[in-house]
């Protein structure tokens, strides 16, 4: 009898050990990542605690007790998601962060703002493989569930799913009617010829991509990602990478686009070109609202741009070759709580149903055998790294991960056009 419970004792010591060993290696669940521990998770009053300390770290005030008791239970089933997701994935890493009390629909409603009118995240039938960089074919579509990315609590961790759709997201592509999507006056882009693309690019390492911003509750990332791409270019041609103004297109581009109600990038580069530029944000700061257009400084500075070209679409050397050259705005379908959560690692998740929000392709690369391109988004940088978002590359399906082939666009900028003085 001694013997048997010697041989038990040892063989839980073993389990324990290997268990222990197990999660020190997968880093997803190391509190400094994905913003709590196991123990945290483990007891309601724990939760309790964790939800009070997040609340401390996030500034979140509620008005009433009933306003935070239902703040509570949002936080409570967000935290409930990350940590069935983090536990079935290897890929990609959810955590707590700004959104922990934000709803998913509330999220969808107030944080984005790319409104396409366009199906997405899965419409269609997929095609062959597309190329990548350094010839061949992508290899096919791993239909895992989760495989590269973590999920985490972050300042959305007390927002329902809706309340974050409804608040956070604003990509507006059907606002041209039932014409669909408006395309570039130039159809064909520059640098369809492009060959021998290099296997990585980082634009932030080339001085092209400025500090990670945040548009805070209001659907307009269609104008921080048309802002993104410009300063990119214009860096680019000039040598001088400068903070533009999203608050100017929000008040003055009103035509087609419609501030926090969402917009496209097309549109706001039309603007741009149309109105001669557009000033940096030091003149015309952000205000996470929308107001009046003011009347141009007679001596403020503005960044021009000659034009804009559209990426192909459903074609991912295609955007490879674009970005290879520079930032390219794209937008995805993000009404997921997978890409509300999102932490890090390289995304392959649940995506949304149709695209809706609007961010930055500034680079490409590879790690632990995923490839993926680099997007910055205007969240701030306490989402996911910092602020930046890896997606998932090669899976052979023409639209990509998201659908972030679709709708691809960058402006263009002559040696001749930099700084301007405000007409």
């Amino acid at each position: 009898m001694d013997s048997e419970l010697s041989i038990v004792l040892f063989l839980l010591i073993v389990f324990a050990a290997c268990c222990c060993s197990s999660s020190s290696a997968t880093y997803h669940h190391d509190p400094a990542v994905v913003g709590y521990s196991q123990e945290d998770v483990a007891l309601p009053s724990r939760i309790l605690e964790l939800f009070s300390s997040w609340s401390v770290k996030h500034s979140k005030v509620y008005v009433t007790p009933k306003e935070k008791v239902r703040r509570y239970e949002v936080f409570r089933q967000n935290l409930k998601h990350i940590v069935e997701t983090n536990r079935r994935n290897g890929s990609y890493w959810l955590g707590l962060n700004q959104f922990a009390d934000v709803a998913h629909e509330e999220f969808k409603a107030g944080y984005l703002g790319l409104s396409t009118g366009l199906a997405g995240a899965g419409g269609g039938a997929p095609g062959p493989p597309t190329a990548v960089p350094g010839g061949g074919a992508a290899g096919p579509r791993r239909r895992r569930r989760n495989g590269s990315y973590w999920l985490g609590l972050n300042q959305f961790a007390d927002v329902a799913h809706e309340e974050f759709k409804a608040g956070y997201l604003g990509l507006s592509t059907g606002l041209a009617g039932a014409g669909g999507r408006p395309r570039a006056p130039t159809t064909a882009s520059r640098y369809e010829a492009a060959v021998d693309l290099p296997w990585e690019v980082d634009w932030r390492k080339k001085g092209a991509v400025t500090p990670v911003k945040n548009q805070g509750r209001c659907g307009s990332c269609w104008a921080f990602s048309t802002v993104a791409a410009v300063e990119g270019i214009n860096q680019m041609v000039t040598g001088r990478l400068e903070s533009l103004s999203e608050q100017e297109l929000m008040d003055c581009d009103g035509t087609l686009d419609h501030g926090c109600g969402g917009g496209l990038m097309d549109f706001a580069y039309a603007y741009i070109v149309g109105n001669q530029g557009i000033h940096t944000d030091a003149d015309y700061p952000y205000l996470m609202e929308e107001g009046d257009c003011k009347e141009k400084q007679p001596h403020s500075k503005v960044v021009t741009i000659s034009g804009y070209e559209d990426v192909p679409e459903n074609s991912e050397v295609s955007l490879l070759k674009a970005l290879a050259h520079q930032p390219v705005s794209v937008g995805i379908a993000a009404g997921s709580r997978d890409f509300q959560f999102y932490k890090g690692g390289v995304f392959e998740g649940t995506c949304g149903t149709q695209l809706d929000h609007a961010l930055t392709a500034v680079g490409y690369g590879s790690s632990n055998g995923h490839d993926y391109i680099v997007m910055k988004n205007s969240w701030g940088g306490g989402w996911g790294e910092q602020g930046y978002f890896r997606i998932k590359r090669g899976t052979g399906r023409p639209e990509g991960v998201c659908d972030i082939y679709r709708i691809a666009s960058y402006p263009t900028k002559n040696n001749g056009t930099g700084w301007g003085w405000g007409a």
